[in-house]
């Protein structure tokens, strides 16, 4: 058996191998690339027979390295940054730091402390793919957030009038009008007739006909026309972007929907009170398949940033949320949380209700809420079952009433 940690960067990654006792066997590079980690292997395979024989440490991510090593078969240890740097503090009070010292910190950390951490195991195909398409769904979510709000902050200072007519600058009617009149002194020529000429097979309400020709109507000449021709070019640029990721994001969404369709806890995840795709495909690929991978309730509840932390010293205390987790699967987690508390039927609407009347904070109360839900989803997803409202009802009711003295 020996111990192992790997320091990694873009170009080269740095590697120490202790043996048992703590001894250095090894303090080398090997580049990020395939002849990089075949020498990697050679390495190892000097000191041990198995893979099986060496215990890996690197710093949780997601990339090529860390897929390549768990395909190898080693007992590989994803440790969390926050964690990697107490683990070096440990060893260099005085805040030194270099790659081969981060990578030795890592070794002996792992080689005192692996009997209390959980090796990683390699992720089923469909749990790899759902989470690698829900991913990719969210920086495309972000990213057009990015692109909606330059647009508003451009429409704010050069036509403001044209951004009170739009409520939803991602609605599709929305951003054919910014297409068409670009420039303040376009929005300003629209008449009555070319507002309804405009509207035809487009979900433009009535109202909101009137307030697109009341704001047109308030738009006063721009005094440096010059400009104009730059806030078209701005503007069409900014909304070809938006509509190029919801065309991504819409694809990506039917994506998502045939691999949940056959997947095999799908509907376990259906049967929750409020369900789509999009929360489906989330939730599976934070669960995963594997019924072993998870200790309990509680780490998953701390994973996802739905546990809250409590921060205790002497007299003081105090409880915040958690800051180091998915933020993908947490944000997940807290809207369909929210939706659960709107739907008429459902435990969670009187739990909000009664948490919002004693004073607890919106976010608080649903982070709260979320924490609940999670118990009940990975019992529902460990003994692979259903949700039943009724059922759930029941129990919480049995568990309100005051156990009988004996």
């Amino acid at each position: 058996m020996i111990f192992a940690a790997i320091d990694w960067a873009e170009q080269d990654h740095c590697l120490v191998v202790l043996d048992p006792q703590g001894n250095t066997l090894e303090r080398c590079r090997f580049e990020h690339s395939h002849n990089g980690f075949s020498e990697l292997d050679l390495i190892l395979a000097e000191h041990v027979e198995s893979p099986q024989d060496v215990y890996m440490a690197i710093e949780l991510t997601e990339n090529i390295l860390l897929d390549w090593l768990l395909d190898k078969g080693y007992r590989l240890f994803g440790i969390n940054p926050l964690s990697a740097e107490r683990a070096r503090e440990r060893y260099t009070p005085a805040g030194l730091k270099d790659d081969e010292r981060d990578a030795w910190s890592l070794a002996e950390f792992l080689r005192t402390s692996h009997q209390h951490l959980r090796p990683m195991q390699p992720e089923g195909e469909k749990t790899v793919s759902l989470r690698a398409w829900v991913r990719l769904r969210e920086d495309l979510m972000q990213e057009r957030t990015i692109q909606v709000q330059r647009l508003r902050s451009h429409l704010v200072i050069w036509n403001p009038h044209l951004l009170r007519a739009i409520k939803d600058l991602n609605a599709q009617w929305a951003l054919a009008l910014l297409e068409k009149t670009p420039t303040a002194d376009q929005f300003a020529k629209l008449t009555n007739r070319r507002i309804q000429q405009f509207a035809k097979g487009r979900r433009m309400r009535l109202v909101t006909r009137d307030r697109v020709l009341a704001q047109a109507t308030l738009h006063t000449p721009t005094l440096q026309p010059e400009r104009n021709e730059v806030h078209a070019v701005e503007i069409r640029h900014r909304v070809h972007e938006i509509r190029h990721l919801n065309d991504q994001i819409k694809e990506i969404d039917k994506t998502l929907k045939e691999l949940i369709k056959n997947h095999p806890d799908a509907n376990i995840f259906s049967s929750l009170p409020v369900t789509g795709p999009v929360t489906t495909a989330t939730f599976l690929a934070g669960f995963g398949e594997d019924r072993d991978h998870w200790a309990g309730h509680e780490e998953v509840a701390a994973r996802w940033g739905a546990a809250p932390v409590t921060m205790q010293s002497g007299k003081h205390k105090t409880v915040k949320r958690r800051m180091a987790c998915d933020t993908t699967i947490h944000q997940a987690w807290i809207w369909f949380s929210f939706n659960t508390t709107r739907k008429k039927g459902c435990w969670a609407r009187a739990d909000y209700q009664e948490k919002r009347k004693n004073g607890i904070p919106h976010y608080t109360a649903l982070r709260a809420i979320a924490q609940r839900w999670i118990k009940i989803t990975y019992r529902l997803w460990e003994d692979r079952t259903e949700y039943d409202e009724e059922f759930h009802q029941a129990r919480r009711r049995e568990r309100q009433q005051p156990r009988p003295i004996r």
